[in-house]
């Protein structure tokens, strides 16, 4: 079926304030670290990040990203911290209305995951995405995640390209996400790069094919 058709054709009900105001879950202790969220801006600013929270952008910068994101449509932040240190975080957000994404009322991106250095063996990454996926909002919502390998520690976990896109790749397929084929020219122009997309249990049929004609139409 046609791009334009399915657009035109699908029912998309606009889902951003009752995702955005659904109640946050209880907090939760593991390893040393408080796993929580979605978290508000006011929280966010009375918090500091790790300085080995580095990875897209220097630190501070990168805590001013979150707060940003707090306030956008779909915005939701989670986060791992050590007392009223950042260790750890995941973002969400509403895609970019470029290249038909916006047009599409049931996407949720995964904007960034990242965990400090000295935290990874703690398994952090895979609390936080348990604690998140654990919630049963995310049952309406295809969720899409960019995975590119210009953006991983390869020096800080001493693993090669593709060990760590393996492990990423064990990582998010723990909570249901799988590999999507896409035209993206971020995602195509090398073979480690991944789209992963993980499936509510709610999305429909027609919603699901529009998200892989959006993937395809690059």
């Amino acid at each position: 079926m046609a791009l334009g058709i399915l657009l035109k054709n699908t029912a998309l009900v606009d889902q951003t304030k009752i995702l955005y105001n659904t109640a946050p879950a209880f907090p939760i202790f593991r390893r040393g670290a408080v796993i929580e969220g979605p978290v508000e801006g006011e929280k966010l600013q009375t918090l500091q990040i790790c300085r080995q929270l580095g990875n897209f952008r220097p630190p501070d910068i990168q805590l001013q990203a979150l707060l940003r994101i707090c306030g956008l449509p779909l915005g939701r932040v989670y986060i791992a911290r050590c007392h009223n240190t950042i260790v750890g975080y995941i973002a969400f957000h509403k895609p970019d209305d470029e290249h038909y994404w916006g047009f599409h009322d049931s996407l949720v991106e995964m904007g960034a995951i990242e965990v400090s250095e000295k935290w990874r063996r703690c398994h952090i990454a895979t609390d936080l995405l348990q604690y998140i996926f654990d919630h049963s909002i995310w049952g309406k919502y295809i969720v899409i995640g960019f995975h590119c390998y210009r953006h991983w520690d390869l020096k800080g976990t001493n693993l090669s390209l593709w060990q760590y896109r393996d492990m990423l790749h064990r990582l998010m397929t723990r909570v249901d996400f799988m590999p999507a084929f896409t035209t993206l020219y971020d995602i195509a122009a090398h073979p480690a790069n991944m789209l992963m997309a993980r499936r509510g249990a709610q999305v429909s049929g027609n919603d699901w094919l529009l998200f892989k004609e959006i993937a395809a139409s690059f």
